[in-house]
């Protein structure tokens, strides 16, 4: 009972860090947005030029014409990536489910992903050691540590890409194409299959997330303890989370459960593919608070393994006085707070 007290004591230290600096947030909703503009503008170009003052415009407009879909997705170019499974909540299951299938995103959408990918490194960083420092530090140390982590952040997203490829392809192939059909070759009970392809999506899950959880550790500790080499901060994360399975466990699970409350909210209040005014006006709110949630989310699974680890390490008395200094990094920021309260207590 006591570890599940401390685990929750965790995970709303690391809310309160998020919800501590809103600009922050919003910063990241806008810029996450901003990325997609391109991709969202070819298609709808892609989707005026196919349309144009056509009599199915108006069809289209008043909900869902599937016949015109499915021409659509196949003329190919942006509308291959634009199919029925987009609409409301199936959205984000379809890539789930996709995820669980060993499929990536389409080809088309590939420059968008990468660019939200380069925003989300790039803000992270400065956002991190916002949060790492627990009081205001200004634009200009906000986006000197934005500057400073994404280089190293980039060097542990191609590592963490290497990881997640080798997972996604040759694991999954293996797994799903060759072990899973010879263990089921004789295997007449559909029930029996299905409970065998839930093993090996248990046993393909497992990995994935032991690496989610190295890079959400490793950039906490690149953050918070200033490490320059992205190898060692992989190492220093490992060697936390062994030493801590049942803290980390719990911590993650935790938010994990937040983060499926958020996706089964979103997927009941999603409106349909229904046209009209004012249920555009719904789908862009509640699509837009639906994402604002899911970075909060993701924030929170950072704040909370940078919550565990301090506590664990007995840093969180010394990193959090307010103090008016300008150090070169949470690390030394936390040193000079230190010496600073051991002078106080001697006096």
């Amino acid at each position: 009972m006591g570890s599940s007290f401390k685990s929750l004591a965790v995970v709303a230290d690391g809310w309160r860090r998020v919800a501590g600096f809103p600009l922050g947030l919003l910063a990241l909703l806008v810029a996450t947005a901003a990325a997609t503009l391109p991709a969202a503008a070819a298609l709808r170009a892609s989707i005026e030029s196919q349309l144009g003052d056509s009599m199915s415009a108006s069809t289209v407009a008043a909900g869902v014409d599937l016949r015109w879909w499915q021409e659509f997705a196949a003329a190919g170019g942006p509308g291959r990536s634009f199919y029925p499974t987009i609409i409301g909540g199936a959205g984000p299951v379809r890539t789930y489910s996709d995820l669980v299938d060993g499929n990536g995103p389409p080809v088309e959408v590939l420059g968008a992903v990468t660019l939200g990918l380069l925003t989300w490194m790039f803000l992270s960083g400065g956002l991190l050691d916002r949060y790492a420092r627990r009081r205001r530090t200004g634009t200009r140390l906000f986006f000197g540590a934005c500057g400073v982590f994404f280089f190293r952040f980039l060097r542990l997203g191609l590592l963490a890409g290497l990881a997640y490829a080798f997972l996604l392809g040759p694991v999954h192939g293996w797994l799903f194409d060759g072990l899973y059909p010879w263990m089921t070759r004789e295997t007449g009970v559909e029930r029996t299959a299905f409970l065998w392809r839930l093993v090996f999506y248990a046993l393909w899950l497992v990995p994935l997330l032991l690496v989610n959880l190295v890079v959400d550790y490793a950039k906490v500790r690149a953050v918070v303890e200033d490490r320059h080499s992205v190898i060692g901060a992989v190492v220093a994360a490992g060697r936390f989370i062994v030493r801590h399975p049942a803290a980390v466990a719990a911590v993650y699970g935790v938010n994990a459960a937040l983060a499926a409350l958020v996706l089964l909210a979103y997927i009941l209040l999603a409106p349909d593919g229904r046209g009209g005014d004012w249920r555009l006006l719904a789908a862009l709110g509640i699509g837009g608070a639906y994402l604002l949630a899911r970075l909060a989310v993701r924030l929170a699974f950072l704040t909370s393994a940078m919550a565990l680890l301090e506590r664990t390490f007995a840093h969180a008395a010394y990193t959090a006085p307010p103090l008016p200094v300008w150090p070169d990094s949470p690390a030394a920021e936390a040193i000079e707070n230190a010496a600073i309260v051991a002078g106080r207590a001697e006096g």
